[in-house]
């Protein structure tokens, strides 16, 4: 499928960590430790921000969509991911928690969520099934369009929790409800028309509320376009099954000029930083869950136990049934 002239976002819509399969989770309601900001309409008028365009229009803006329901297979644990994301719930109860706080998720409810942040979606239990759908947006943060002198509240890793009046409940939901239907159709016009809805709700959103929208800071500007974007994918699809060669494909390079500049810039080959991610993402939930080995295997992208098993002893030194005892 043909990426429109104006923006670059994922193709095919690849799966997402909120919509992969997986087992049930546990639930662990935690207090907030911070205050948690909540926004109300309508707010001061104002347009995207030039920066945000600019990276629009020089295809910098990635974006991939999902939707999801707390159902029996549907996991739980602290993860992160370098994109921003947004979570408007449709319908239900729950919780975002992050090592900060809990944010509660109800009907009409738009949480926002800078990239690299640790946290995870719960369920409230004997309440209705949380509905939500999810924006994943690369190179965005979100911040308080209103403090920018203190450096506190203006921070890239804070969580912002809006509650919209129940009257435009209405209106966003249609614009959440066409980006589904246009990723559910597949037709050559879809990710055209997802996009413009898409920015129909950002320009809604800083519009009408005390956020902003900035270009994500760079990582020093320390990788070529071409390793960073590979960088990008591996972070974000690191558990699911696909070739690198796939990836040169997609960036448009050979499958030797990738790995020599990967090897280059980060000192590993895609395929060794691929499994870096993996095991550590797998040591994460080994820390923060209480999912079964074997299910942790499977959830961080690999479908040998014994190779899982080998590859982090070789990297922790020591194995994941040892590292889990250790920290418990």
């Amino acid at each position: 499928m043909a990426v429109p002239e104006a923006y670059n976002s994922k193709q095919s819509f690849l799966p997402h960590p909120h919509s992969r399969p997986s087992v049930p989770a546990h639930i662990c309601p935690s207090s907030p430790a911070l205050p948690l900001p909540v926004y109300s309409w309508p707010r001061n008028m104002s347009p995207l921000p030039i920066p945000v365009l600019t990276l629009i229009y020089t295809k910098s803006f990635t974006f991939d969509f999902a939707y999801t329901k707390y159902e029996d297979d549907f996991s739980s644990y602290m993860h992160s991911h370098t994109a921003s994301e947004i979570i408007y719930v449709v319908n239900g109860y729950g919780s975002l928690d992050t090592l900060q706080g809990s944010y509660p998720m109800t009907r009409g409810t738009i949480l926002l969520i800078n990239g690299n942040i640790l946290h995870t979606e719960k369920q409230l239990s004997g309440k209705k099934p949380v509905e939500y759908y999810v924006v994943m947006l690369e190179n965005i943060f979100f911040s308080n369009a209103n403090t920018f002198s203190d450096r506190e509240e203006n921070r890239s890793d804070q969580v912002f929790r809006i509650d919209f009046l129940e009257e435009h409940f209405n209106r966003i939901s249609e614009l959440f409800n066409k980006m589904y239907g246009e990723m559910n159709a597949s037709t050559s016009q879809c990710e055209k028309f997802t996009f413009a809805y898409l920015m129909n709700f950002l320009a809604i959103l800083v519009r009408y509320t005390e956020i902003n929208l900035q270009p994500s800071p760079k990582e020093n500007n320390q990788y070529s376009s071409i390793v960073g974007y590979a960088k990008k994918y591996i972070d974000c699809y690191y558990n699911t099954a696909f070739k690198i060669t796939d990836l040169a494909e997609k960036i448009s390079v050979s499958y030797s000029h990738l790995c020599h500049k990967f090897k280059q810039e980060l000192g590993l080959t895609p395929v060794e930083y691929k499994l870096a991610v993996q095991l550590d993402e797998a040591k994460v939930m080994l820390k923060n869950s209480d999912f079964r080995i074997g299910q942790i295997c499977i959830q961080a992208g690999f479908n040998n136990f014994a190779y899982f098993t080998k590859m982090f002893r070789s990297r922790f030194g020591i194995t994941p049934k040892e590292y889990r005892k250790q920290i418990h």
